[in-house]
């Protein structure tokens, strides 16, 4: 019982080591990295920004979320090759 105590105390430094390394190299929040990178839905997103929709984080998360949104139209409208006409 103790080993797998250790055990689970060092996966959570290696755990902690690893966020702090992507919030220092990615320069955003780890709920924007996640969405960002798919690991969370938008449904997911809003649910952690909505009981704070009141300050500037809450307010970020959304920001992201519109974000991904114009990328992932502007995306659509380019691989399309309809990109001129959709800012026309």
């Amino acid at each position: 019982m103790q080993r797998h105590t250790t055990i689970r105390h060092d996966c959570y430094l290696v755990h902690y080591a690893l966020v702090q390394i992507v919030r220092n190299e990615e320069d955003l929040p780890l709920e924007g990295i996640a969405y960002r990178s798919g690991w969370i839905s938008e449904e997911r997103m809003r649910e952690i920004a909505q009981p704070m929709l009141k300050n500037q984080y809450g307010q970020y998360l959304l920001k992201v979320i519109d974000e991904m949104r114009e990328e992932t139209n502007s995306n659509f409208f380019r691989d399309k090759g309809l990109e001129r006409q959709a800012t026309e």
